[in-house]
């Protein structure tokens, strides 16, 4: 036999009782395999919210473009000295 195919068929061979290993191992310390599709799935939004949302930005938008203040009424209610007109951070803001 070539060497080549000796060491070929002899790394499949070791390949196989990885996989073995792993699967031994898993099911002793309970960890599902790494082809097991994760539960739960990606966060989704319903249509109406997103609907919502998106008629929330556009308001937004549109008085933003007029010209005038955009409210800070939820800021109003949180009990921190940061939370008034974030002038520390409008240094990186656009301001066309």
């Amino acid at each position: 036999m070539n060497t080549s195919l000796k060491s070929l068929e002899e790394a499949l061979s070791i390949g196989r009782q990885i996989e073995t290993l792993e699967k031994r191992l898993s099911s002793i310390l309970r960890i599902p395999s790494a082809g097991a599709a994760p539960r739960g799935g990606p966060h989704r939004v319903s249509a109406a919210t997103r609907a919502k949302l998106a008629a929330a930005a556009r308001a937004r938008w549109t008085r933003i473009k007029a010209g005038k203040e955009v409210s800070d009424e939820g800021l109003s209610a949180l009990p921190c000295d940061l939370c008034g007109p974030f002038t520390a951070f409008d240094s990186g803001r656009r301001t066309e």
